[in-house]
């Protein structure tokens, strides 16, 4: 059995054995056959052989699909030309050795720092390299068989995960509130007896006097005892219980390690893993500026001239009676154009109501609260901002109304709600991606619980986009690929319901199916849909797509029904492309009836032949005729009838039901007329009337 070897990327598996076998036969020379091997042994990689002098001699054809190069362009190529030229230089020793004939063990097992070819189009992928000599007949060496694997998107992804954590790091240094990151302390009971500091920003290390060697490591209650004494360790321990955020402003707390003073703090406290990010703002001196300003407005006015953040007060009714400065620069609007007015006036209409319960709390006596809003500027636009409230206290302990500091948190909302997109869509087509989708399908399988009705998933796969990539460029495949989701989100007309789960494939959600047969209609349309010219680079191309139809009810898996629409998806290819198919037989035999059924039916409401056949309505106590009720019947152009319970199924899952109601009104209108201009006459012949109504003579 093949010894296999793990590669330096995670969950691929390459066989090495293949190379080694080549390499260290004596004397005999590399073969075709040892070359197929390589290939059938590394399907997805590209496999070469190059000559003592560096020059290819022969390459697999997936040398091509990974950086774009014929094999005409190949063949006679010197590697160093492929090689980006840092890579080449930092290689050099395992280069030498391979052309002396030495096995490198570390290339020879995939071990090999990962290397940037050129590609055709100038760029550079990153790609894993295997490699081994293989000796000439004359016993000396010989040149190099190998294969490369393209990493390039692990390795890019390897490299913004980096470059991520830097930016954290460098964050988290430069930010300007003292920040620990606690773990916390059990016995032997599980029981949480302490926290010990485990990482310390520098804002923390300079308020707590202390270098960051001797703050890590540092038990909370040995330097700041008493958190167990007001009630601050319990807190703790229920936001690493709950996993509740803990935002508390105006904390009192008998400072240690400030000689006890008593001081006034804005905490800030949330669980990260088994662990506990608290971050605080001493807000003695702020606080100490409010009560100043309780009594010398003017002097409030000076303390926050320079601030970043907006200040601003109001009175019971919300009315602004004073603004800082700063206020404007955040919103843009002068003092005096917002004196006397409410501050409900500059929020979302969705938050007005949020703000006026906010309001009423805070004349109740209730505590102030931070909250963020969507505020208004005066340029029309739109900014996030934090509102931290408080009331405002007179020095004789009266309430007067309410202070609210404002601070500009957009650029934060902005990113939080761009890395949440990017975390469930496609960066290609802005599509859901194929994690967001199974949660689509979840929730509309859980919708589905007190129901009998179903859900269809469609996978959609776009026909040849691999000749598209191989003949012109992947920019022309990811062109096709974008025009093709906008076809498709324009027919499903929510864009919600689309997503794109692989390379060429898409998937289409439908929820809450009358008939999992309606699901053919719509997969009809999205084939049309994704037809029609598409030119890149100075070719025609005619899309088509292949699409599988998978479906199931309030039971389903989402996993199962995707790979079942795949799978039909697939069958759908092999049959030719350019149409749908049901992973079920019986089903995919109904959904072609129900098919023909809608295209007849299209067909004969523009001749004319749905017509009103009446039937007799009669009062059973007396036997008198009451008038008649106009049934719809479809008569074909062999005088075939068609019953109602045929084709009102598939006009009323396809909208032609509305035609139908239009067409037995005209005939019963019609009749009507007939029969009262008859009346005026006083001759009602029984048998014209019975003919033109369908009734028995």
């Amino acid at each position: 059995m093949t010894e296999t070897h793990e590669a330096a990327a995670p969950g691929w598996v390459v066989h090495p054995d293949a190379l080694r076998r080549i390499a260290l036969r004596e004397g005999d020379p590399l073969t075709d056959e040892d070359l197929y091997r390589l290939v059938a042994d590394n399907p997805h990689d590209a496999v070469y052989r190059s000559d003592r002098h560096r020059r290819l001699v022969w390459v697999s054809p997936s040398f091509t699909r990974s950086v774009g190069w014929t094999t005409e362009d190949l063949i006679g190529m010197d590697i160093e030309t492929l090689v980006h030229p840092d890579d080449w230089m930092a290689n050099t020793a395992a280069r030498e050795s391979l052309r002396a004939g030495d096995i490198v063990p570390d290339v020879a097992a995939g071990n090999a720092p990962p290397m940037r070819l050129r590609t055709k189009a100038g760029g550079y992928r990153w790609m894993s390299i295997i490699g081994a000599p293989f000796p000439d007949p004359d016993g000396g060496p010989g040149g190099t068989v190998g294969r490369a694997r393209d990493i390039d998107e692990l390795v890019r992804a390897r490299d913004a995960a980096e470059a991520g954590e830097e930016r954290l790091n460098a964050m988290l240094a430069n930010l300007l509130d003292p920040l620990l990151l606690l773990e916390p302390v059990t016995d032997e009971l599980g029981s949480v007896i302490d926290f010990v500091c485990m990482e310390a920003n520098a804002a923390a290390c300079e308020y707590a006097g202390l270098p960051r060697e001797q703050l890590v490591g540092v038990r909370l209650l040995h330097i700041m005892p008493g958190h167990r004494l007001n009630g601050g360790f319990d807190l703790l321990v229920n936001t690493l219980t709950t996993g509740e955020p803990l935002l508390l402003d105006d904390y009192e707390y008998e400072q240690e390690i400030k000689g006890g003073e008593l001081r006034f703090y804005d905490l800030r406290i949330a669980k990260a893993g088994e662990q506990l990010v608290y971050m605080f703002r001493d807000q003695t001196d702020r606080r100490k500026a409010d009560y100043a300003l309780a009594e010398r407005e003017e002097l409030y006015r000076l303390v926050t001239e320079g601030v970043t953040d907006a200040v601003a007060r109001f009175d019971g009714n919300a009315t602004i009676s004073w603004v800082s400065p700063s206020f404007e620069r955040l919103t843009g609007y002068a003092a005096d154009t917002v004196l006397g007015r409410s501050g409900l006036e500059f929020l979302d209409a969705e938050q007005l109501a949020m703000a006026q319960a906010s309001l009423a709390r805070y004349i109740d006596g209730e505590e102030a609260d931070t909250t963020q809003v969507h505020l208004l500027r005066a340029d029309g636009s739109r900014i996030w901002v934090s509102v931290a409230t408080r009331p405002f206290t007179r020095a004789d302990g009266t309430v007067d109304g309410f202070v609210a500091v404002l601070r500009d948190i957009d650029a934060q909302i902005q990113g939080q709600i761009q890395r949440e997109h990017e975390i469930g869509h496609d960066t290609l087509t802005g599509l859901a991606n194929r994690g967001l989708a199974i949660a689509r399908i979840d929730r509309a399988i859980d919708d589905l619980a007190m129901s009998r009705r179903s859900l269809a998933v469609l996978s959609i796969g776009v026909d040849r986009l691999t000749t598209v990539n191989q003949a012109l460029s992947y920019a022309a495949g990811d062109l096709v690929l974008t025009t093709i989701a906008a076809r498709i989100a324009s027919a499903v007309g929510d864009p919600d319901r689309v997503a794109r789960i692989a390379g060429d494939e898409f998937l289409v959600l439908m929820s809450d199916l009358p008939s999992a047969v309606d699901a053919a209609s719509k997969a009809e349309r999205l084939c049309a849909a994704a037809r029609g010219t598409i030119v890149v680079e100075g070719q025609t191309i005619e899309p088509t797509v292949s699409i599988g139809i998978a479906t199931g009810d309030r039971n389903a898996n989402s996993e199962e029904l995707l790979r079942q629409a795949s799978l039909a998806a697939r069958q759908a290819k092999d049959a030719g492309r350019d149409r749908w198919q049901f992973i079920e037989p019986a089903l995919a035999s109904e959904a072609a009836r129900r098919l023909s059924i809608e295209s007849d039916l299209r067909d004969v409401l523009k001749q004319g032949r749905i017509t009103p056949w009446f039937q007799p309505v009669v009062m059973l106590t007396d036997r008198r005729l009451r008038g008649y009720e106009a049934l719809a019947r479809w008569v074909g152009s062999d005088n075939f009838t068609m019953l109602p319970d045929e084709f009102l199924p598939v006009a009323e899952s396809t909208g032609l039901v509305v035609d139908i109601d239009l067409a037995i009104l005209a005939g019963a209108l019609d009749v009507l007329a007939i029969s009262t201009a008859l009346a005026r006459q006083q001759r009602l012949p029984r048998s014209l009337f019975g003919a033109r109504c369908g009734l028995p003579r």
